[in-house]
């Protein structure tokens, strides 16, 4: 533990911040989650259920467990941040990463708000910079408007990656005052074809799916529909086919975690739609479908009746997260800009920074240019999802 004087912010003696590394969830839950009662996660990725559930299925699914680094900062004995970090090997480095990755979206810290909270993130930055058994940093998906955006800047982070999150606000209107979200009548007849051909297999049914069983059935048929349409296109996600994430999902349903939507045709399923919610926000984690039925587009129609579902469901804004497709694209009102950031801590961290922010964006690039043979056959290359 480290205990910081006046450098940071107007800090009295009689007010220390004082900044320590905490390595068991458990330890620090009850705090965690006042934390989040007093100013609420920025998102659902930084809640102490997501980032518990994770570590549990982790250790529950037999695979390595990635190393747990919590950076807590302390002002007068209570939390006001919380940095959730883990730590992996990378050859010779040692890696900080987003505790949850590769499933977690977005990145940020738990903070509070109010007038020391620049001392608050320059404490936990001054420890973190301190490290020595910590290579650098890898922080991807940070939001423009993230509480660790403009320090990480203004440290020297390299920006590896630029991405944006398309997504839908109900609250925004056209100039003719029309809701932003409503799609034209064009489009609106063309889903009505659709779904005409998609009940030619039979009724169709839009549903919302609430009991915990049918949840956690669900995510264990979304994930099985993904896998099958990933080797199907020759593409690989490492947060889907890493072995903990059906139990983790499975978890999250049993806690009442997850939000999940479903098109049925007679009683075989169509498209699936997992996701979580945050406050008024809708954050659209997974989508699959049946290849049977593709031609009518089962996951465009599931948008569809979702989408218009959710200001009577009391969301105000509908997040499908980074990266930028069309089928986001065809019903987003607006997009938010997400950076990667890497920053080297060590002087050998520097040189996993180079790798990092030019050779892996690079080889990325490279193998999703590949035949679609050629990236099954190569879809497991160690760092390049």
């Amino acid at each position: 533990m480290s205990v910081l004087s006046a450098d940071f912010g107007q800090l009295r003696s009689s007010d220390p911040i004082a900044v320590e590394d905490v390595s068991s969830l458990a330890a620090i839950g009850s705090e965690w989650q006042e934390l989040e009662q007093r100013q609420g996660a920025p998102t659902p990725f930084q809640k102490w259920e997501w980032c518990s559930k994770w570590v549990e299925a982790a250790a529950a699914s037999g695979g390595a467990v990635d190393e747990v680094r919590l950076v807590v900062v302390r002002e007068n004995g209570r939390i006001e941040l919380l940095w959730p970090l883990a730590v992996r090997t990378l050859w010779i480095f040692r890696i900080a990463f987003w505790l949850g990755e590769p499933l977690t979206q977005y990145g940020d810290v738990v903070a509070t708000s109010s007038d020391r909270s620049r001392a608050h993130l320059e404490a936990a930055w001054g420890h973190v910079s301190r490290w020595r058994d910590i290579d650098a940093l890898e922080l991807r998906r940070v939001r423009v408007g993230a509480h660790l955006t403009n320090l990480l800047v203004e440290k020297g982070a390299v920006c590896a990656a630029a991405g944006a999150a398309p997504f839908v606000d109900f609250t925004a209107v056209t100039p003719a005052g029309r809701p932003a979200w409503m799609r034209s009548s064009r489009t609106r007849n063309s889903l009505r074809r659709r779904l005409g051909e998609l009940a030619a297999f039979g009724p169709v049914r839009f549903e919302i799916v609430d009991a915990i069983g049918e949840q956690r059935e669900a995510a264990t048929e979304a994930l099985k529909l993904k896998h099958d349409w990933l080797k199907e296109m020759g593409r690989a996600s490492v947060g889907l086919s890493h072995r903990a994430t059906e139990y983790f999902l499975q978890s999250l349903a049993a806690s009442g975690f997850l939000s999940v939507a479903r098109l049925k045709v007679a009683d075989a399923t169509a498209a699936l739609e997992i996701g979580f919610r945050g406050d008024q926000t809708y954050y659209s984690f997974l989508q699959a479908y049946d290849s049977r039925f593709a031609a009518a587009a089962p996951g465009r129609l599931l948008f569809w009746h979702l989408i218009e579902r959710c200001p009577d469901l009391g969301v105000t804004l509908f997040d499908f997260l980074a990266p930028v497709y069309p089928h986001k694209l065809e019903w987003a009102t607006g997009e938010s800009a997400t950076r990667d950031f890497v920053l080297p801590i060590t002087a050998r961290g520097h040189v996993a920074v180079s790798y990092l922010a030019r050779i892996k964006p690079n080889l990325k690039l490279i193998h999703a240019q590949l035949p679609a043979a050629m990236r099954r056959a190569t879809a497991r290359l160690t760092g390049l999802q």
